[in-house]
């Protein structure tokens, strides 16, 4: 068997700290969608009973003309944002990253062991990078743009935990 060269070695390290910070950067995101879900279906509900209530004279007139605006705003942002549509493709992307990482990690353990040859290595480094690229461009196709600040958080941590999981010693 060809032993597995370092340069296979290290890309399949670099996928494995790509994979591990999509799968948080991913996750992350589409808690925040479903937050912002929630919250805008919090409002709306509120806006909604106000108007109601000020729709029985319970309420002033000026409530009544706020509550209105206020669902008809939270309304429209709901429908363009569309929250919900989007926290379900970011959590598909971040359950699909998070099978790509667990293979990775089997890939990585087949490498130290030497139970796989540099060509095999490099074939399943090859499928696993394109199914990542394959998930995560779906995120384009949403509209869902990249926050940075978050994605570098996300690699800091992913880096953090690769390092502290297969440190040596």
């Amino acid at each position: 068997m060809v032993a597995v060269t370092d340069s296979t070695r290290n890309a399949v390290w670099q996928e494995m700290l790509d994979a591990a910070r999509l799968v948080r950067y991913y996750d992350a995101l589409s808690s925040r969608q479903q937050r912002w879900n929630r919250g805008v279906r919090l409002v709306l509900l509120a806006s909604a009973t106000a108007g109601i209530a000020a729709g029985m004279n319970a309420l002033p007139e000026s409530f009544r003309v706020v509550s209105g605006a206020v669902i008809g705003i939270l309304v429209a942002w709901d429908f363009l944002a569309d929250h919900a549509n989007k926290a379900a493709v970011l959590g598909s992307i971040g359950r699909e990253c998070n099978e790509a990482e667990v293979e990775l990690a089997g890939l990585w353990r087949e490498i130290q062991a030497d139970s796989v040859d540099d060509d095999e290595a490099r074939r399943l480094l090859s499928d696993l990078a394109r199914r990542v690229t394959r998930s995560t461009d779906r995120a384009g196709s949403a509209h869902i743009p990249t926050n940075e600040r978050l994605n570098v958080r996300c690699e800091e941590a992913a880096f953090k935990a690769l390092a502290d999981r297969y440190a040596a010693g």
